[in-house]
């Protein structure tokens, strides 16, 4: 009696996350889209000169599009949950792109916010930040789709319930490290030293603490908690 209980709960759970699925992904869909190619049409075409600050923010944007582009095929798996194609371990891979080129972008955020506190002199040269800023943006590309690789391996066709779905069982043990240490613990490690010595920098500036610098100090504490709180790494299963 209880085990027909607690399968019955289970049930309803899942059909209403499939309900919840049906209904969110397609206005998800539609306004990320719009919002994601207007903001980015804005910064490359109307966008005259260039900062560092606007190379990151034009790869979170291209960051939010890889997750927004291929949920035409999630919200059709939804629907038809037996499907399963052949380039299903490549919209897999996708689906990570946008947590870990988030990831990434904002540790070189936090690099760079770093090096302009801690050696002003040196880092006044915008044209070195902005050339700077494109580098470390082509080197978190490149990380990335190294990690997509990797996950794209443990999520072949054969491995795959539905599209979106991997069978049950745990991710290769390396798979898991190799994502958890690159996608993750490095970038945290980064963030909270950047991150830690900027605002001990802030705070130590022998010209005193001003209204600017304390709410310098407030966003950075603000962004390194909700990094350490809400970021996590790659779950076991695939990305249900």
């Amino acid at each position: 009696m209880v085990w027909n209980q607690s399968e019955r709960c289970n049930l309803t759970i899942t059909e209403e996350v499939r309900v919840f699925e049906k209904v969110a992904y397609i206005p998800v869909f539609a306004l990320g889209l719009l919002l994601n190619s207007a903001a980015l049409c804005l910064f490359l075409v109307r966008r005259r000169s260039w900062t560092e600050t606007h190379v990151y923010m034009v790869n979170l944007v291209l960051a939010d599009l890889a997750l927004i582009l291929p949920l035409p095929f999630r919200i059709y798996s939804v629907f038809h949950r037996s499907e399963v194609w052949d380039f299903c371990p490549l919209l897999i891979a996708v689906h990570y792109v946008n947590m870990y080129a988030s990831i990434l972008t904002l540790t070189a955020i936090s690099v760079h916010r770093f090096a302009v506190v801690r050696f002003p002199f040196s880092a006044r040269a915008g044209r070195w930040r902005k050339q700077t800023a494109a580098v470390l943006c082509v080197l978190i590309w490149v990380a990335v789709a190294a990690i997509c690789a990797k996950l794209s391996q443990a999520h072949t066709r054969d491995k795959l319930q539905t599209c979106f779905d991997r069978v049950a069982g745990p991710l290769p043990l390396w798979i898991v490290l190799v994502v958890f240490v690159v996608g993750y613990l490095l970038p945290c490690c980064v963030i909270l030293f950047c991150s830690g010595q900027t605002i001990v920098s802030l705070l130590g500036d022998k010209e005193g603490i001003t209204q600017e610098k304390r709410k310098c100090v407030a966003v950075i504490a603000a962004n390194l908690v909700v990094f350490v709180r809400l970021l996590h790494p790659v779950p076991r299963h695939g990305p249900r």
